[in-house]
């Protein structure tokens, strides 16, 4: 049965359930494995995940109440796949910890979501566990066999996520219902020309359990297997794509830069389909690996409050680098508009405030009203990123705020500058361009991303593209490899510190 006739399917039965999802899958893969952990040389079929399933949603149901989320937090395991299911299989809201916070935040967004149950697993310290009254810390497979109580209740569930631009002390709560959720399964099988698999398999990186909830169900349907990766070295992760048969590959645009930079300077060009998001790329590193090494890219533009794919580009070898540089098109099932900012001097014409409307829209922050009424309005979600459109209809996300420099009068993105760099010096695959509190641009540039040697020559050059375009001076840093977030993205509070001295 091809992708169509199980859209059909869905389509004609109102099949909108995960529970019903997860059955069809075990029913009809058994057998085949659902996820490999390379590290621990685990695997679990689809056959024992149904029975894990069962035994977990046993034990959720013996001491939550419906109201009340189940908590998990670790890195990439089979025991993320596990607890999620049996939480919506036990209609109990599912809330994922990202693994680098400590005790006292964790009970603190716990609180938050109303959660008293905490599954935790491989590389989590007991200081991080909560160690408030009330609270139950369990590790998964430590859940003894547990009989389901019932499987009642028809309402929609719906998943807490955590906002990953968030600095702030309890990181904001995202409310994504089930319809949400199944609806970005729905706009996965609908994107123009996108290859539909049966039996893909799914390498996902460190931290977490990439893309989880982007690819869980789409997966599920196709009979997938998750390779769970325990390293995020080029040459592990390329090892493991080829040892594995790996079809698909989620990166975030960080690591995708050392990628391609490795597999250039190797002359390896991997056999899958190597998905980028949740920030900006480079448009020489996207240049590279479409033009020079061979690779099968696809980016897309999207957000914990918005899942994906709300735009879709499949670049070609002979895009030009401004195509290189963008998010692609928004897809049919989306709407983006740009919001004018009128009170502010962008250097740049046509720039506004990108706001997204969906069938994935979050019901908005449970845990910040305040906040959650002013970004979620009438459907719309209003986000704190920058974009602008090419004339060809390409979403451009410059950045935020916090990515804004004023030179010379006007504000202008670090984005702007890090473009004319890389139209200019092709060998540079990744760089962040900072101002510092004393006014001085920083530009600072990834060693092991780097084409071309010479850090001299490119310090002079990349000076020079910077003082011809935008009438400043900088000072060029060179650092192995630049700072990230626990979600991958480059650490831009991390480089600002680093640019004033600290």
């Amino acid at each position: 049965m091809g992708w169509g006739m199980y859209l059909l399917l869905y389509y004609l039965l109102n099949i909108r359930s995960f529970p019903r999802i997860l059955q069809f899958a075990c029913r009809r893969y058994r057998q085949r494995t659902f996820a490999l952990d390379v590290e621990e040389g685990s695997s679990i079929s689809y056959r024992e995940l149904c029975e894990r399933v069962g035994d977990i949603a046993g034990f959720v149901e013996r001491v939550c109440e419906p109201d009340q989320a189940v908590s998990f937090i670790g890195e990439n395991s089979i025991d993320y796949f596990l607890v999620r299911s049996a939480c919506i299989v036990s209609h109990r809201p599912f809330l994922a910890i990202h693994p680098h916070l400590d005790g006292v935040t964790i009970s603190a967004i716990m609180e938050s979501a109303g959660s008293v149950l905490l599954f935790y697993s491989k590389a989590v310290t007991e200081a991080q566990l909560p160690r408030k009254e009330g609270i139950i810390c369990k590790k998964v497979r430590d859940v003894q066999a547990g009989r389901m109580i019932s499987r009642s209740g028809s309402a929609p569930t719906f998943t807490y996520n955590l906002s990953s631009a968030t600095t702030a002390r309890v990181p904001k709560l995202i409310k994504i219902s089930e319809r949400a959720w199944v609806n970005s399964f729905y706009n996965y099988l609908l994107l123009p020309g996108r290859e539909k698999r049966r039996f893909p398999s799914f390498l996902c990186l460190p931290p977490f359990s990439g893309a989880g909830s982007v690819s869980f169900l789409p997966m599920l349907m196709s009979g997938g297997r998750y390779v769970i990766a325990g390293s995020r070295e080029p040459s592990a992760v390329y090892d493991l794509i080829e040892r594995e048969g790996v079809d698909m590959v989620y990166m975030p645009p960080a690591f995708f830069s050392r990628f391609v930079a490795f597999c250039k300077r190797r002359r390896l060009r991997p056999n899958c389909e190597v998905l980028v998001g949740s920030d900006r790329v480079n448009p020489n590193a996207v240049r590279v690996a479409v033009q020079d090494v061979g690779m099968k890219v696809v980016v897309s533009y999207g957000m914990a409050e918005v899942l994906p794919p709300l735009t879709y580009y499949s670049p070609m070898a002979s895009d030009d680098l401004e195509g290189f540089g963008s998010v692609g098109r928004v897809v049919p099932m989306a709407q983006v508009a740009l919001d004018a900012v009128p009170d502010r001097r962008f250097r740049s014409q046509g720039i506004g405030r990108i706001r997204i409307k969906a069938n994935t829209v979050a019901d908005g922050y449970p845990n910040d009203p305040e906040q959650s009424e002013k970004v979620f309005r009438d459907g719309w979600f209003i986000s704190n990123d920058f974009g602008r459109f090419d004339g060809r209809g390409r979403l451009h996300v410059l950045g935020r705020d916090v990515e804004i420099m004023e030179l010379d009068g006007v504000e202008v993105f670090s984005s702007e500058v890090e473009y004319a760099i890389a139209r200019d010096l092709g060998g540079v695959l990744n760089l962040r361009c900072v101002k510092a509190d004393r006014g001085e641009v920083v530009v600072f540039v990834e060693r092991d991303s780097l084409l071309e040697q010479g850090e001299r020559y490119l310090c002079e050059e990349v000076e020079k593209v910077v003082r011809e375009n935008f009438s400043v001076d900088c000072r060029v840093e060179f650092m192995d490899s630049l700072p990230t977030t626990f979600a991958g993205k480059i650490d831009v509070v991390r480089l600002k510190e680093l640019a004033n001295g600290q």
